[in-house]
């Protein structure tokens, strides 16, 4: 009855994303060689990959499957301080002079980590970017060494020929909501206080309550 349910699914209900295959060419991966990534043209190496409804298609628009990598979960957490998850000190104090310039890894060490993917054969990098890491100073006051930091990431991902998309990356609004994403000034601007939200019970903050983390 299960394998009968499941054809029913994947052959009648359709449940991948439709589209048109009259103008897809059909082509095959070519086999990598032996701890050697291959280069070949025509695979996300291009640079001028675009889409086409919801798939990545080359110029010719054939679909293309990305073979990639995310980078990084650290990438939601300032670099400077360096404040864990579950640190309280320091973590309000810090929330108008943080910087994310570091994160995923500093610029020292692009070329051992790109290197690596490049070996691995990796050819497209998600790279996580938070609009708290961009501005959090306030409004309009931009962290360009961090900008300046990313595009350097970037320029080396290219020498070797990984394609980077950057990923505006928000969870939950922000770092003192529970999650990530947002500076902490958008919260006063919009009368709220984050101070209160742990005693209100309005969010779940690691970094205020701590271990054990209340069950959710």
């Amino acid at each position: 009855i299960a394998l009968l349910v499941i054809s029913l699914f994947l052959f009648v209900d359709s449940p991948f994303p439709g589209y048109d295959k009259s103008d897809l060419i059909k082509t095959e991966s070519k086999q990598l060689a032996n701890n050697k990534a291959a280069m070949i043209l025509g695979d996300s190496v291009i640079k001028n990959i675009s889409s086409k409804g919801e798939w990545f298609v080359d110029p010719k628009g054939r679909v293309m499957i990305l073979h990639g990598i995310n980078l990084a979960g650290s990438s939601k957490l300032p670099y400077k301080p360096l404040i864990a998850s579950h640190q309280k000190e320091n973590f309000y104090e810090s929330v108008y002079t943080i910087s994310f310039e570091g994160r995923p890894f500093p610029l020292s060490q692009a070329d051992e980590h790109l290197k690596r993917l490049h070996q691995w054969g990796y050819r497209f990098i998600r790279m996580l970017v938070t609009w708290e890491a961009i501005e959090h100073a306030g409004p309009d006051k931009y962290d360009e060494d961090y900008l300046n930091y990313i595009r350097a990431i970037v320029q080396k991902a290219a020498e070797y020929n990984i394609n980077v998309f950057i990923d505006p990356h928000q969870d939950v609004w922000s770092r003192f909501t529970g999650g990530d994403g947002a500076p902490y000034w958008t919260l006063e601007m919009a009368g709220l206080d984050p101070l209160k939200f742990t005693d209100t019970g309005s969010a779940f903050i690691h970094n205020v309550k701590g271990d054990p983390f209340p069950r959710m």
